[in-house]
C-alpha cells in the first residue's frame, strides 16, 4: 500500500490517523509498521464527512 509504504520510509515516530473509511483503514493497518492511533474514522453517521466531527466539539 502505497501511503503506508511512504510513511514507513520516513523518520516518522508517530501516526495520527483522520478520515480513513474502515475498510481502508484495516488495509493500511497491516501495512504499516509504525506506532499508530486512530483520532476520526469517516462513518455514514456523519455523511462521510470526517470534518463534521470536529465542528460538533465546539
Amino acid at each position: 500500500m502505497g501511503q503506508a509504504g511512504a510513511i514507513n520510509k520516513d523518520d516518522v515516530a508517530f501516526v495520527l490517523e483522520m478520515g480513513l473509511c474502515l475498510g481502508h483503514e484495516v488495509l493500511f493497518h497491516q501495512h504499516l509498521k509504525k506506532p499508530f492511533t486512530v483520532f476520526i474514522v469517516k462513518d455514514r453517521v456523519d455523511g462521510h464527512d470526517p470534518k463534521q466531527f470536529l465542528s460538533q466539539l465546539r
